[in-house]
């Protein structure tokens, strides 16, 4: 019941869900928690479910914002990173939190009232996944609905969707490796730009840093983006072949690029050097387990060797320690 209680508290008004109750994180909606959070209440609470797939849909990206300082990264199809606003559910947020969005609006393009800010690979591929997931529990009525995005236009969720993977598909056709990358496109964001997204996350095993000035792939990104992909798939009929080739060309260019036999643990990702080549981000970390909880290894051939592979490390003394 305590659980139950504190989401009522952290849902707000028709919009999904804010991203915590601590002082920092609250009055905002983050895509990548928001689908989180729905993904968990799928079964147990699946009007809220509902709430954050059309609350982020009404935030999807319809532009592509300049490069430079002060964008916010918005780009056609893209699901957001934050959401801040100054009055929630009619009543001004506390002046410790208007105080934050003043200060992340002056350098990511919003304004003393509102901020989105678009600086995360993961949560498009992410939503994408939570609808093919909730249309498999619940059937597919909520592609009907109708949603008024943040230019006023007005889209069906079916039409949020395939935006949604026209910028995933876009984003593989401009990576040399065929890889769903990031890169910022404003010099203040969000230099990595995914779930471990502080400004030390992404880290070589000499104690660098990865390179954020040139585009990274990111491990599980992959593993989000080839869920969905077969996902959509199996929603659009018209485009399933072509999506599900992609997702399969996915998959192999993962293994091929990202996994390192001599420690049988995939890369975090891979991140350019100083002469533009592609190298594993090889700090053994957390993030190759993600690709647990996707489909990247159903049906492979080799899968026990990956997913032995993973499961040892992660349960290693590596891993798991008496704290």
């Amino acid at each position: 019941m305590s659980a139950l209680a504190d989401l009522a508290r952290l849902r707000s008004n028709g919009h999904g869900v804010y991203g915590s109750g601590d002082r920092l994180f609250s009055y905002a909606i983050y895509g990548r928690d928001s689908v989180t959070a729905a993904e968990t209440l799928l079964h147990l609470r699946p009007e809220v479910a509902r709430d954050i797939i059309l609350t982020l849909a009404r935030l999807q990206g319809t532009v592509d914002a300049p490069i430079g300082s002060q964008s916010n990264e918005e780009e056609r199809g893209k699901i957001h990173h934050e959401h801040r606003t100054l009055y929630v559910n009619g009543r001004r947020i506390p002046p410790a939190s208007e105080r934050l969005l003043r200060g992340l609006a002056s350098k990511w393009g919003g304004d003393e009232t509102s901020l989105t800010y678009y600086g995360s690979v993961d949560a498009t591929p992410l939503f994408v996944r939570l609808v093919a997931r909730y249309c498999a529990t619940h059937g597919e009525s909520i592609l009907a609905d109708g949603v008024t995005r943040r230019d006023g236009s007005q889209i069906t969720l079916r039409e949020s969707v395939l935006a949604a993977v026209d910028w995933i598909t876009a984003k593989m056709n401009a990576s040399a490796l065929g890889l769903v990358e990031f890169q910022r496109r404003n010099p203040e964001g969000i230099p990595f730009q995914v779930w471990k997204d502080s400004n030390t996350s992404y880290i070589h095993r000499d104690g660098t840093l990865a390179n954020s000035d040139a585009a990274i792939a990111a491990v599980e990104v992959q593993g989000y983006a080839y869920d969905a992909l077969l996902g959509a798939a199996r929603l659009f009929e018209t485009r399933a072949a072509e999506w599900r080739d992609r997702a399969l060309a996915l998959r192999e260019r993962v293994i091929r690029n990202l996994w390192m036999p001599a420690e049988n643990y995939f890369a975090m990702g891979l991140d350019r050097d100083g002469g533009g080549r592609a190298r594993w981000i090889d700090c053994i970390a957390s993030n190759g387990a993600l690709l647990l909880d996707t489909g990247m290894f159903d049906g492979l051939p080799a899968a026990s060797q990956y997913v032995a592979g993973l499961v040892r490390r992660i349960c290693s003394p590596d891993f798991i320690t008496e704290a």
